[in-house]
């Protein structure tokens, strides 16, 4: 199974399950009068469940190249565009977080860890695919 898989894939796959955990981390923290709430990427915004959905998408996308599931052909865009959304999402929660007044935890520094490693795997993936990055970018 493994051995279907590239280098890039196989890291792409372990990004996106650890961003998968990430999701049920602590992302960021507030108080609320006398109480201290922790917030998850569920409960973060829809940011949360956006990363939560690519991420699960990649993951998907690493099992049907594994050949665990069957599906039709892929089109690598896929790939990139789960990449970029999960960046985008996690990135964009990190800037609005501080705005906001709330405290980052690590969670959330950890979903945008995963996301720049599974968006450096699109490009490595591209290569050994033998891929126009035009078609990726």
């Amino acid at each position: 199974m493994l051995s279907r898989l590239s280098i890039a894939e196989r890291i792409a796959g372990v990004a996106a399950l650890v961003g998968v955990l990430a999701s049920f981390l602590t992302w960021y923290g507030y108080t609320d009068g006398a109480l201290q709430v922790s917030v998850n990427g569920f409960r973060a915004s829809l940011l949360g469940d956006v990363f939560f959905a690519a991420s699960a998408t990649v993951v998907g996308l690493v099992a049907a190249r594994a050949r665990l599931i069957s599906v039709g052909r892929i089109d690598p865009r896929v790939w990139s565009a789960c990449a970029i959304t999960a960046t985008a999402s996690a990135g964009l929660q990190l800037v609005l977080t501080p705005i906001f007044g709330r405290s980052l935890h690590s969670g959330l520094l950890l979903a945008l860890a995963t996301a720049l490693v599974m968006l450096w795997t699109v490009r490595k993936h591209a290569g050994e695919h033998d891929i126009p990055i035009a078609a990726i970018y």
